[in-house]
């Protein structure tokens, strides 16, 4: 059975203890993990087969490679051995890409939530005004550089820049800022650089000497769970700060952007989600939109007090 939410409506209470944006973001971190692993199994089983064969052999003979796209088959096994290497270090470069920037996207996310929801944080008054008011009145402040504040440069002034916003220090971020600039640092070399760190200037390509590729970084099975872990209690301990001040905002901002896609007549939320309106209401409305994000139901006295407090602002 699907979990249902609480049955009493909280404005600054998510309606399942914690905001959707968090809640995506873990389903995409049990995701990479799944894939990831279960990868890693099967390079290691691969390993395991060469490692016994005849280095002459072609790998087509020991491992089944189907259409083969890509024309490896034939690669001698002398040379695989190297290479199953690199691709099992190229499988966990990318996932550590992958989680850095499901992560990236969190906090922005959820710090831009957090601040339209609650604008009052941003002059140490919090909950003094409630974002939905600013939203169906067309008068929110442009937040961008606040939000870049917690998602640009090096870790220490995005630390900063947490603090500021949230009142006070995450330890998580505080504490670990060597390890979160390494998986900066490495998620931007893969993506920009081909995973090689080193600095060679924007002209290094006139000099021979600099021209010479640096090794592809090495990251171990250890060290990636090490820096996944992080990601996660990083993201746990910023999600506990933000739940509070994004509360309900979620489910009301759906319903507002709603109301003025179907006043606007644009087909794209309409046609999605009318036919439900029509059927059930703002309870069937509401409730297969939070199913579809979390895989969790609203109850109708939920949907009704959350929509009196919406008409209420």
């Amino acid at each position: 059975m699907p979990k249902a939410a609480t049955s009493l409506f909280d404005r600054w209470e998510p309606a399942s203890s914690v905001t959707m944006a968090y809640r995506l973001f873990r389903r995409d971190l049990v995701e990479l993990n799944t894939f990831t692993w279960t990868s890693q199994g099967s390079a290691h089983h691969a390993a395991k087969l060469i490692s016994k064969a005849n280095d002459q052999d072609e790998i087509g003979s020991i491992l089944d490679f189907g259409p083969d796209p890509g024309h490896r088959a034939d690669t001698l096994i002398l040379h695989a051995r190297q290479q199953i290497k690199d691709v099992d270090n190229w499988l966990r470069l990318a996932t550590l890409v992958f989680a850095a920037s499901s992560f990236e996207l969190f906090i922005r996310r959820v710090v831009a939530l957090s601040l339209r929801s609650d604008p009052g944080m941003l002059i140490g008054a919090s909950k003094a005004v409630d974002g939905i008011t600013a939203l169906k009145r067309g008068k929110e402040i442009d937040l961008k550089g606040h939000v870049k504040s917690t998602t640009d440069g090096v870790w220490s002034s995005r630390e900063v820049g947490l603090s500021k916003i949230f009142g006070s220090r995450i330890d998580a971020v505080y504490d670990n800022i060597k390890d979160l600039h390494a998986i900066q640092t490495l998620r931007n070399s893969v993506a920009h650089d081909f995973a090689r760190t080193g600095k060679k200037g924007d002209f290094w390509y006139v000099d021979p000497e600099l021209a010479k590729p640096e090794p592809v970084s090495r990251l171990s099975a250890a060290r990636l769970q090490s820096l996944l872990r992080l990601i996660s209690t990083v993201a746990e301990q910023i999600e506990s700060r933000a739940a509070a001040h994004v509360g309900t905002f979620e489910l009301m901002l759906f319903w507002h952007s709603f109301l003025e896609e179907r006043a606007k007549q644009r087909t794209t939320v309409v046609q999605r989600y009318a036919a439900l309106y029509k059927e059930g209401g703002v309870e069937k409305l509401l409730s297969t939109y939070y199913y579809s994000m979390v895989g969790a139901t609203l109850g109708r006295d939920y949907c009704t007090d959350l929509l009196r407090h919406y008409d209420s602002c």
